[in-house]
């Protein structure tokens, strides 16, 4: 029997775990134990509470860290915030020297922390959200793992949908020689650790390892550890799972039952999004009387740099997009992941081209409607919910689901999820 340890910091990687967890506690004699970095877990209310039917309390971190640790960290957690804004605010750049400075100490006063922690345990394998490790507390959490001689497998929170080479804007705003010198003096590089080996989609290593900006500088060299396997998360028995026993059959109404449901799943703007056009394309879409229209935000940075006064309709960041894609009989989706979860509803999905400048899988795959124009997204509104799911090959979606979800291997996708080499768990 092994003790496994899960490690989580939010609602994405909360939902991406819970069927891995669900999986070891019902499949297996292993056990399973939850902490959180952190108490801010919005959203997971009803994650929380199933693990409670599990007899699996969450436990927090922050409750088992030293007083003075806790005092330290309230007044370093703040800086850090303050010093991302420098590159915006020159007059900000000492406090990102004075971050870089404490960085150090910070990290040594927490993998002391974790050491601490973890030897009144006795873990086998912690599984952690990658790219949780180029942080202060991911970093440390590795370097006390590995000090107590605990594997470490990091576990995606999410999956990129994007084909094209260079999908994420960031960080390219344009500095003078003299302030770009004192960013790179005040912000500098640290090498990155590695977990012994990640769990990926299918697909990931090309879409997302191999981008420096999208993984946090992932070598090449450490590629070897990524396991490419599927997509718990989207599993379709999960799914039923997940609509039965954790959101208990929660559902969602809105608008006239005789006009089409619509929702539109936003992505960050970092990601190469035309803005004008997505602003565009809600307030089209909003004054449709034939359509029931509503839009959710990104679950992890939710408005973040969109300008709430240029959006109408619904937002409906409260709801659950697994009872959203249930409700719709159209999904539009221009760059998240969440269109894997409209395809296995077999909600038709709609990529509008127009909105951002990437490409995806959906359109790769032949198995979405692509739109290039918002005049052709406002003509496709009026047509009927057959006439549209017609325009989807069936055949196609299956194919990609059965390939990007499973691995095309049905029966063992989840076991070999949480079974590899002799750093992750061998269920029976």
């Amino acid at each position: 029997m092994k003790r496994i340890l899960i490690l989580i910091r939010s609602f994405n990687d909360f939902d991406q775990a819970l069927p891995i967890i669900d999986y070891i506690a019902n499949n297996s004699d292993n056990t399973v134990s939850v902490w959180s970095f952190n108490k801010n877990l919005k959203g997971c209310g009803t994650h929380i509470k199933y693990l409670d039917s599990l007899n699996i309390p969450v436990e927090y971190l922050s409750d088992k860290i030293s007083k003075i640790s806790k005092y330290i960290l309230k007044f370093y957690l703040p800086l850090t915030n303050i010093s991302l804004k420098a590159q915006k605010y020159s007059f900000l750049i000492p406090v990102t020297i004075l971050v870089s400075n404490i960085r150090p100490v910070i990290d040594a006063l927490l993998n002391n922390e974790y050491s601490r922690i973890l030897k009144n345990h006795s873990f086998n394998i912690i599984m952690i959200d990658t790219g949780m490790e180029t942080s202060n507390d991911g970093r440390s959490m590795l370097a006390a793992s590995k000090g107590n001689g605990i594997c470490v497998v990091g576990y995606s929170h999410g999956y990129s949908v994007y084909s094209n080479s260079d999908p994420l804007q960031k960080d390219k705003l344009m500095h003078g020689k003299i302030k770009s010198f004192l960013i790179k003096m005040a912000k500098p590089l640290r090498k990155r650790v590695y977990a012994d080996c990640y769990l990926a989609g299918v697909g990931q290593i090309n879409a997302y390892f191999r981008h420096p900006k999208q993984s946090g500088n992932f070598e090449l060299s450490e590629l070897h550890k990524v396991k490419e396997t599927g997509m718990p998360r989207y599993a379709r028995e999960w799914v039923d799972k997940y609509r039965n026993h954790v959101l208990h059959d929660q559902s969602f109404s809105y608008g006239d039952k005789n006009n089409l449901n619509v929702v539109l799943f936003m992505s960050h703007p970092q990601y190469n999004v035309r803005m004008d056009m997505l602003y565009l394309l809600i307030n089209k879409l909003s004054v449709l009387d034939n359509i029931n229209f509503v839009y959710k935000p990104h679950t992890r940075r939710g408005l973040h740099l969109v300008n709430i006064n240029k959006l109408n309709g619904l937002d409906v960041s409260d709801i659950s997009s697994v009872s959203l894609s249930e409700w719709a009989d159209v999904g539009i989706v221009y760059g998240s992941s969440i269109g894997i979860q409209l395809l296995v509803d077999s909600v038709p999905l709609v990529v509008p081209s127009f909105v951002h400048l990437n490409t995806t899988i959906f359109e790769d795959n032949g198995v979405s409607i692509s739109i290039d124009t918002i005049e052709e997204l406002t003509d496709l509104m009026h047509k009927s919910k057959t006439e549209i799911i017609n325009m989807i090959d069936q055949n196609k979606v299956d194919n990609f689901i059965d390939n990007t979800i499973y691995g095309n291997d049905k029966e063992n996708m989840m076991r070999t999820y949480c079974s590899f080499s002799n750093c992750c768990l061998e269920l029976p």
